[in-house]
């Protein structure tokens, strides 16, 4: 039976599981599709160490895509279904799926 952490005063600390290992995508200032690890995965983690932009489930560009700054962390919902799509000028996007 898995048991869930809890803190000092008893209170249930909610947190994700990084699935290993992290993929990394070069970024190019053309849409690039990131390849998913499992279809099961819902939540996965971006953090790039440049400006970027990405959206799920369609191809990516700086007009429509969601700007991630460099070195924030965003957890984004993905369906079983659904891909991720990435923009930049240069550098790496860091993907990791959660559970």
């Amino acid at each position: 039976m898995t048991r869930i952490a809890q803190d000092a005063n008893g209170n249930e600390i909610q947190a994700l599981r990084a699935i290993l290992p992290t993929t990394r995508v070069s970024l190019a200032p053309i849409n690039h599709e990131v390849n998913r690890i499992r279809s099961s995965t819902t939540i996965v983690r971006l953090v790039a160490d440049t400006t970027c932009w990405f959206r799920v489930g369609a191809p990516c560009n700086q007009d429509n895509g969601a700007f991630l700054p460099a070195g924030v962390v965003e957890y984004i919902s993905i369906g079983s279904t659904q891909t991720i799509n990435c923009y930049g000028p240069s550098g790496s996007l860091y993907v990791t799926e959660m559970s």
